[in-house]
């Protein structure tokens, strides 16, 4: 994905990207959901990221889940739909400005099979929705509490 990203940075500089990415709810057995440290700092997270070019939302969730958290996942369904600029909207320190299209799946935590990748994750862990760590990233808190809020409205 980088190469993508680096070859429409060539085109347009810093304006502003609108690129798709997944993330991932994945529960285990006790209705706990995986989120992993973020190694750069900015706290617990849903596994996710941006969609490679020939890869579906599905895909992408289950290949972050592995390589973030060192967990196999079984996506199950749709969480949600999040588009919300002022909520998705970054700007990086370098100037660049991306606004994500995020589709967050529900699914199943089956097994970890792995280490998380040290270079992306500090640690990865189950918290009951109800109980996130205190430094958890707002914008994964507003998606869970969407995700549990059951409201039969899955687009943010």
């Amino acid at each position: 994905m980088e190469d993508y990203i680096r070859f429409l940075r060539e085109r347009v500089g810093n304006e502003l990207l609108l690129l798709p990415s997944a993330a991932v709810i994945a529960v285990n057995e006790r209705g706990e959901v995986l989120l992993h440290e973020r190694r750069d700092g900015s706290g617990w997270g849903l596994p996710g990221g941006y969609l490679q070019p020939g890869e579906d939302a599905a895909g992408a969730a289950a290949r972050e889940a592995l390589e973030e958290t060192g967990w196999r996942v079984e996506v199950t369904g749709l969480a949600g739909v999040f588009s919300d600029p002022a909520r998705i909207t970054v700007t990086y320190g370098n100037g660049d400005r991306v606004q994500g299209v995020v589709v967050v799946l529900s699914a199943r935590a089956v097994e970890s099979v792995q280490d998380p990748d040290p270079g992306e994750t500090v640690r990865a862990a189950f918290f009951l929705p109800v109980a996130l760590p205190g430094s958890c990233r707002p914008l994964t808190r507003w998606m869970i509490e969407r995700w549990l809020s059951g409201s039969g409205r899955p687009f943010y």
